[in-house]
């Protein structure tokens, strides 16, 4: 990609923050492909086996952002600062991006909780015996597992210069992080039983989340002034995913009242921010559209059963785009993509379009 295309790729992402008139969607199609098979590379040159119980020593940094390969849909070849080739993508109207190991939980395991490995995922285990164990995760800014995440962050900037992008890799959201740290039965009691406590853990979470978000942006060189968030979307400042996955425990106004305060935080610390939410559980949105921030929701589709037909679910991606931008991605038919591209505004649309066969199945 030369720098005219570059520079016509960034317009084209401010347009979406902003939601300039008469611009827009952005798009990315692909074809719908199921979860791959879970392959953590080790430092021994190994793969881990399931039920590896993973620790950060066991991950090497040079090893894995060699092994790394950036979000593609068109293949090109560029030129690393080492003169080495490296293959990197045009994907639609996004960046190709490039992330820390996206699989492994790190905001949980930098709190501490132990982290195993399944066939197509990976898990923390409860660390916190008690709600006022506070201090065992205040230590956070000293976690090995942060000091991992920097290393690769630091081997993937050297290994990968723009047009692809280093961004955050998977970082999951306070309430995310407390149902990690206590269980997700223990949490629910204990926002009833004792909230001043929960409030406290989910004061720690924010911090560790907005710390480690920093310390990575801190190794990425900024392009055009500003970074590639995690959706290969540019933004003209430092930028930062979200969400709020353990909000499905709890209904509407516990979320409002508990939750949205740190998921504001977060936001509050970056110039632009994304808050994931599932098309299954969209309590959350009234709440977030009361507040400036997060700038943006994204919507990731569930697949049936798990949520309703997503074009069903055209009214509220419209209340949404009234007063913010808005990034829809998932497994969509060709039908449901057009139904939805026909239907909204194209303005601070963002479509991440897993194409599927009609009739397909779940």
């Amino acid at each position: 990609m030369d720098a005219t295309a570059v520079a016509a790729k960034i317009d084209s992402h401010r347009d979406f923050w902003s939601r300039r008139a008469g611009t827009g969607p952005l798009i990315k199609r692909t074809r719908y492909g199921s979860l791959s098979k879970m392959e953590i590379h080790l430092a021994d040159g190994t793969i881990a086996p399931e039920g590896t119980w993973l620790r950060p020593e066991m991950l090497d940094a040079s090893r894995l952002a060699y092994l790394e390969r950036p979000t593609a849909s068109t293949t090109m070849v560029i030129a690393n600062t080492q003169g080495d080739s490296v293959a990197a993508a045009e994907a639609g109207d996004t960046f190709a991006i490039v992330a820390p190991v996206q699989r492994v939980p790190w905001t949980e395991a930098i709190l501490g909780c132990p982290i195993g490995i399944g066939i197509e995922s990976m898990w923390a285990e409860p660390c916190l015996d008690a709600l006022s164990d506070v201090d065992a995760i205040r230590g956070w800014r000293k976690s090995p597992w942060l000091a991992k995440l920097l290393e690769i962050t630091a081997a993937l900037v050297e290994r990968f210069p723009p047009p692809v992008m280093v961004t955050q890799s998977l970082m999951r959201g306070p309430v995310d992080m407390l149902a990690a740290i206590l269980g997700d039965e223990r949490t629910v009691y204990a926002l009833n039983d004792s909230p001043d406590l929960c409030h406290q853990l989910l004061q720690v979470c924010t911090e560790s989340f907005i710390g480690g978000g920093h310390a990575q942006y801190d190794l990425v060189p900024r392009v055009e002034g500003g970074h590639c968030s995690w959706f290969g979307l540019w933004a003209p400042g430092t930028v930062i995913r979200t969400q709020c996955d353990a909000s499905a425990l709890v209904g509407p106004a516990w979320y409002e009242e508990h939750i949205l305060p740190y998921d504001i935080q977060i936001a509050e610390a970056f110039d632009y921010s994304i808050i994931h939410l599932h098309s299954g559980f969209l309590h959350t949105v009234d709440a977030i559209l009361k507040h400036p921030l997060p700038t943006a929701i994204q919507v990731a589709i569930d697949p049936g059963g798990f949520g309703p037909p997503p074009d069903t679910q055209i009214p509220i991606f419209q209340k949404i785009l009234e007063k913010k931008p808005l990034l829809i991605e998932g497994r969509l038919t060709e039908r449901e993509y057009d139904a939805i591209r026909d239907a909204l505004p194209g303005e601070g649309l963002f479509i991440n379009a897993a194409i599927a066969e009609e009739g397909s199945p779940a």
